[in-house]
């Protein structure tokens, strides 16, 4: 199958030289299903971790990137990546024209319950949206990662964000997953309440989401400082609780993308 560099899942497995091996580590260990066991996660962890040590002990010192999370960054967007391409590699496309209605249409009082999801994971590809310039970075939104997490009291809906650079013409480099972060925002929708709104699920999901990285920010400076040291952790956490409160005006614009499509299907 001809891979194209519009979709986010293709330049994923065109630049990441470990793509297969995470499928097949994901497929051996959970399976089709979209929640991945702690064995998948330590071993997706564990050989992307391994790889990156590999390919940066080859860089020159001060080329080397100043973000250690990076790899950790990687073994999320890898195990959405695997349950997308293990649940038969399903992308829905939608033109520039459907793209910009979706933009007009609010979706802030569309009812959880509405929602329909035609697979347990796809990928949602709208184009890069040139006004939504994540963590402004160079990095714009380009399309969804969609799965379902079907737990019994209280279903899941994951949204990941992918990006893209602006110029998706040029050329890649082999290192260019290390140099170049790929950049994404993610967030998860609890389904359990059908009439519920959109909006009040999502604002929700971020003051959760950000009120528990706030909490392991505080108790991993507590522990550092009762040891007189300072960690790299505690600096790490502080970036991704200004990040997700960055990207969430992003996020609630894609949504539009992303909600308007699902009803669509």
């Amino acid at each position: 199958m001809q891979l194209s560099k519009r979709y986010h899942p293709d330049r994923y497995r065109m630049t990441r030289p470990f793509a297969k091996q995470v499928v097949n580590i994901y497929q051996n260990l959970s399976g089709t299903t979209t929640l991945a066991n702690p064995e998948t996660f330590h071993a997706i962890t564990e050989h992307i971790k391994a790889k990156y040590n590999d390919e940066i002990m080859a860089l020159p010192f001060e080329k080397r990137p100043e973000n250690l999370q990076l790899a950790m960054h990687e073994c999320s967007l890898a195990m959405h990546y695997a349950a997308y391409f293990c649940h038969g590699r399903q992308i829905f496309n939608f033109n520039d024209e459907i793209t910009e209605q979706f933009r007009h249409t609010d979706v802030d009082e569309i009812k959880i319950g509405t929602l329909s999801l035609p697979y347990s994971s796809f990928y949602m590809s709208f184009g890069k949206q040139s006004d939504l310039n994540l963590y402004n970075e160079g990095r714009f939104v380009d399309g969804a990662y969609i799965s379902i997490i079907p737990l019994l009291d209280n279903p899941v809906l994951q949204i990941l964000l992918s990006t893209c650079p602006d110029n998706l013409s040029e050329g890649q480099e082999k290192l260019d997953w290390i140099l170049h972060e790929d950049k994404y925002y993610y967030l998860a929708l609890s389904l359990e309440n059908k009439l519920e709104s959109i909006s009040v699920v999502a604002e929700r999901a971020l003051r959760d989401d950000m009120d528990y990285t706030r909490k392991s920010a505080e108790e991993a400076i507590i522990e550092f400082e009762k040891m007189g040291a300072r960690h790299r952790r505690t600096d790490s956490l502080k970036v991704e609780l200004a990040e997700q409160n960055s990207g969430y005006p992003i996020f609630r614009e894609a949504l539009k993308l992303i909600i308007n499509g699902l009803i669509l299907n």
